[in-house]
């Protein structure tokens, strides 16, 4: 067994590291601007592994150092903390280390989360021009982020099915940085959330409508194995009244788009009645 594998080994399941080498010309160093990118990206996975937990509404833990060092490769260590004194985390770390075992072993028997996945394929950016390596441990698993690696992830992810559908639910975590023009969706049931592309011309209303109860409508993508829709491409964003943002049950609208079989909600109804369906 080599040193490497040995510390993987006796890793405390509550401690994730983040493994970064630089190019030979560079003596092994890691760039300021690739470090922070590196480490933003993952930290980006683990709060979205821990806002899955409570449906989007808020975090349950923060990350805290427990070691950093610099001898090429560097590695820092970090473990997962609950933000309330008298609560328990929803451990996203050990989240982060299923799914790096579901990444490494291209299981495409479960629902990944796309948006945390994706940030890991992210990370591939930088390797082999500026980062000689990058590699995630959690959980006695370690998955080395390459090229190739995010290739698979984003096979992994390719939706399987696109309709048009639309969704009710809280607008939260807007991103209009270099033009990405993305929001996401929070309903209170069905998926935990939504990520959503939107067009220039819907900027004003994705603005208005952070923070409030919104209905969107679009194309929905989901994945071959997700129950639920991960991602939509906007085409329009209806803020609802805020006597509506309180009822749960104002987001079951759109989950299930073939509910009715192509028949018209009153055809649906009449045959419910009659025993028909």
């Amino acid at each position: 067994m080599t040193e490497e594998q040995n510390q993987l080994l006796f890793m405390p399941s509550t401690v994730a590291r983040l493994t970064l080498e630089g190019l030979a010309s560079e003596g092994g160093r890691i760039r300021l601007a690739d470090f922070l990118r590196e480490l933003n990206l993952l930290q980006g996975a683990l709060t979205e592994l821990d806002r899955a937990a409570t449906a989007g509404r808020k975090r349950s833990s923060y990350f805290r150092l427990t070691a950093l060092n610099y001898s090429s490769p560097a590695r820092v260590c970090f473990e997962e903390v609950p933000i309330a004194t008298d609560a328990q985390s929803h451990d996203a770390i050990g989240a982060l280390g299923r799914l790096l075992h579901d990444l490494k072993t291209r299981n495409q028997a479960v629902d990944v989360d796309a948006t945390a996945a994706n940030m890991i394929a992210r990370m591939a950016g930088p390797v082999g021009h500026t980062i000689a390596s990058v590699s995630i441990a959690s959980n006695g698993i370690e998955l080395a982020i390459t090229v190739e690696t995010k290739r698979e992830i984003e096979l992994l992810l390719e939706p399987r099915e696109r309709y048009e559908s639309s969704l009710m639910g809280m607008l939260e975590a807007i991103n209009l940085h270099q033009g990405a023009n993305v929001f996401r969706v929070y309903p209170d049931i069905g998926p935990a959330k939504v990520a959503c592309r939107f067009p220039p011309e819907l900027l004003a209303d994705a603005v208005r409508a952070v923070g409030r109860f919104v209905e969107i409508r679009g194309v929905f993508s989901r994945g071959g194995k997700e129950r639920y829709p991960s991602a939509a491409d906007v085409t329009a964003i209806e803020i609802l009244p805020e006597e509506r943002e309180e009822s749960p049950l104002a987001s079951l609208r759109g989950i299930a788009p073939d509910l009715t079989g192509g028949r018209s909600t009153e055809q649906f109804l009449s045959a419910l009645r009659d025993g028909q369906t």
